[in-house]
């Protein structure tokens, strides 16, 4: 038996980073902060790791393949012309964030079969997780039976701390620290930790105003009302400050407007 043979539907998808939570109980406790906590902490614990949708990686990918000009030309087309293959994993950006996650969220993002927590397998499971093993999502500990609780539960923590940081033999994480190298998913989000989701949805948002018409300085008074965005204005350089915030957001939007074109997000450069 192969990973290909596991029956996933009883099984938790994964997925490397943060994916979206849609419903209504979760955007109804936003509005009391506590209540946000506790239901945040439910369903990521349903769902091993999930963020409201606009918060996620996956729905900022999404909303960077909608501006782009090439990519709507395809859907336009029916999939048809340059952009044909990604047309064919990514489809019709053209619809809602939920309904298009709901037709290939799981496709594009989803991890293959592993264990969704510590535990223990058999002989007869190893092979079910052993493509799992080979890339280094799975870790394989032996353990013999008439060890001592203590000595078991030192000897695990060396082990994991070994393949966390790379000192151990058996390769270790610290090489797997970007997604990219971690996931086996068909496309992954490339962020090395934490991403500033907040200020890539900026980036965006200005990105829309200039490509409206926008000019800087309206463009800065408008994003100035925007709480995620931190706005400096001192007597003497205000101006050119906020001039050089606004050019670097588009830039830096235009940039990830063009890794997605490639099957890669984020790309700054």
């Amino acid at each position: 038996m192969t990973d290909r043979d596991v029956d996933t539907k009883s099984r938790k998808i994964r997925f490397a980073s943060g994916h979206p939570l849609f419903g209504e109980k979760f955007q109804i406790a936003t509005s009391s902060k506590k209540a946000f906590r506790l239901h945040l902490q439910e369903s990521r614990a349903k769902t091993r790791g999930g963020v409201w949708w606009q918060m996620s990686p996956y729905y900022l990918w999404y909303e960077c393949l909608r501006r782009s000009d090439r990519y709507q030309r395809c859907c336009e087309n029916e999939g048809r012309g340059p952009m044909s293959k990604l047309y064919a994993d990514f489809g019709d950006v053209r619809t809602n964030f939920r309904d298009w996650w709901r037709l290939h969220g799981e496709s594009l993002f989803g991890e293959p079969p592993s264990p969704g927590r510590v535990q223990s397998i058999s002989l007869t499971e190893i092979d079910t997780y052993r493509s799992s093993i080979e890339s280094g999502q799975t870790l394989l500990v032996c353990v013999p039976a008439d060890t001592r609780r203590s000595e078991a539960s030192r000897d695990f923590r060396r082990v994991i701390r070994g393949w966390i940081e790379g000192s151990g033999k058996e390769g270790g994480l610290g090489s797997l620290r970007s997604n990219t190298l971690r996931s086996r998913a068909k496309y992954c989000v490339l962020s090395r930790g934490y991403m500033n989701v907040g200020a890539i949805r900026n980036d965006l948002t200005i990105y829309d105003m200039h490509r409206e018409g926008g000019k800087w300085r309206s463009i800065a008074d408008r994003m100035r009302t925007v709480d995620r965005f931190s706005w400096t204005r001192t007597a003497s350089d205000a101006g050119e400050s906020e001039r050089i915030r606004v050019w670097r957001s588009r830039k830096n939007a235009e940039a990830l407007i063009r890794g997605v074109e490639k099957g890669r997000f984020p790309v700054f450069d």
